[in-house]
């Protein structure tokens, strides 16, 4: 079973000004790589009838899985807030650690919510117990994100496109992993979308929802154990996000799709190692970036399984999947290199 050679039918792009025709008529565009690569995944696919089937078995919701994934996260937050609140000041680096993972996985149950993969609906619930605690806005954090699928290969419109802030220059032997990292967690622009979200961006209505929400979280925290605690909780999150919160995000952006081809999910894509540490950076199935822009309808919970299921297709095996983090065969950090070091031949695609 392969990708190619297989051809995408043309699909109707979202309309703008200039996709009119000289006689004023829209007209469609031509399939993007990403669509061509996805098609030809599906066609690969319905080949095998069995693999098809379970592929769509694979795009079912599971809403009670993926609401204790939410459920966790909160409880979370409980706890680490209770570690400062009720514990000691000594505990904090524990507690930020703690609350940077909890809001991670709000981050990751938001961003599966949005492809439809909790609910079929439910965007006031999600907008509740996901968008407004992360200082975003339902529709618009969903239209951003399916942007970035869509236009995976046009770095110039996609609007989570993170390219390696350092490069070498002639003759030199190019920038360490380190340095990559450092770069990238001391950029001011992140730092601010980390701290902030969405928040400078909204309209004064969204913005208002969102610190509606705080306020009354606050509140009734205040009612149930005091002001002081109640401030802590707000402290705790926001000095997260500050802090332990962007230095795991930072990460995890590079993991996705830095320092790789653009062009085509394939070449600039990769998936991240499931072992224990992947329990703190990609929690629950977050690490499978390739096989999601692959089958962005299969649930988080569902990702393992489809890798498996995806790992019969000869080009998907032979894409970027890395085995560690920073040791290993093939690791993430080193991937990030690609771009001025020689891969070395089992890393050749």
């Amino acid at each position: 079973m392969s990708l190619s050679p297989v051809h995408a039918p043309e699909q109707e792009q979202p309309r703008q000004e200039d996709d009119r025709s000289p006689e004023g008529t829209f007209r469609k565009e031509r399939p993007s790589p990403v669509q061509v690569e996805i098609h030809a995944l599906r066609r690969a696919l319905q080949g095998e009838p069995e693999w098809s089937a379970r592929l769509l078995r694979l795009q079912r919701p599971r809403p009670v899985v993926s609401l204790a994934y939410v459920a966790m996260a909160w409880l979370g937050l409980v706890l680490s807030w209770s570690l400062v609140a009720w514990g000691s000041l000594a505990l904090l680096p524990v507690a930020l650690l703690l609350t940077a993972s909890a809001q991670r996985l709000l981050g990751n149950s938001l961003h599966d919510a949005a492809h439809g993969n909790i609910l079929r609906g439910g965007e006031p619930l999600f907008q509740v117990l996901l968008a407004a605690p992360m200082f975003e806005e339902f529709r618009r954090y969903r239209a951003l994100h399916l942007r970035h699928h869509a236009r995976l290969h046009a770095p110039e419109e996609d609007p989570d496109h993170l390219p390696i802030p350092v490069r070498p220059g002639d003759g030199e032997a190019g920038p360490s992993a380190t340095q990559v990292y450092l770069r990238t967690l001391f950029s001011a622009r992140l730092w601010k979308s980390h701290c902030l979200g969405e928040l400078p961006a909204l309209n004064w209505r969204d913005r208002g929802r969102i610190l509606l929400w705080w306020t009354v979280v606050e509140g009734a925290l205040t009612l149930a154990v005091g002001p002081g605690r109640a401030l802590a909780f707000l402290g705790l999150w926001l000095l997260s996000r500050a802090t332990t919160y962007h230095a795991l995000k930072v990460f995890t952006e590079l993991a996705d799709h830095s320092g790789l081809e653009v062009g085509t999910v394939l070449s600039y894509t990769r998936n991240a190692p499931r072992n224990t540490l992947g329990l703190l950076l990609h929690p629950f199935g977050d690490n499978y970036h390739l096989t999601h822009h692959l089958s962005p309808r299969v649930p988080m919970p569902n990702l393992h399984a489809a890798h498996l299921l995806l790992w019969g297709v000869p080009e998907y095996r032979a894409g970027h999947h890395c085995d560690g983090y920073f040791l290993g065969h093939y690791p993430v950090t080193r991937s990030w290199l690609r771009a001025w070091r020689e891969p070395r031949p089992h890393e050749v695609r």
